[in-house]
């Protein structure tokens, strides 16, 4: 299911085929990761845009955070005073 071809509101299932996932995994990530949907009495359904919201918010990348030359660990200790101390 593409997003030209999923409906605006789907049923769980949908929303499954929609995320390429099982049914068990929607419900866990709407119970526990915040996927979006609307209660109406005991039924849940799944607005596409919300969906798409919702991954868009999680996108990242695996570039990873450049850490200024010369900088030192979390810890305020710098590579030659850890040496320092073998010594």
């Amino acid at each position: 299911m593409t997003p030209h071809t999923a409906p605006d509101v789907m049923d769980k299932e949908q929303c499954a085929k929609y995320l390429g996932v099982g049914t068990t995994t929607v419900e866990r990530w709407r119970d526990t990761e915040g996927l979006p949907y609307i209660k109406i009495g005991a039924i849940a359904r799944y607005r596409r845009a919300a969906i798409d919201a919702w991954l868009a918010a999680r996108e990242t990348t695996n570039h990873p955070t450049p850490t200024p030359a010369g900088s030192s660990d979390d810890f305020g200790v710098g590579e030659d005073d850890v040496w320092a101390w073998w010594d």
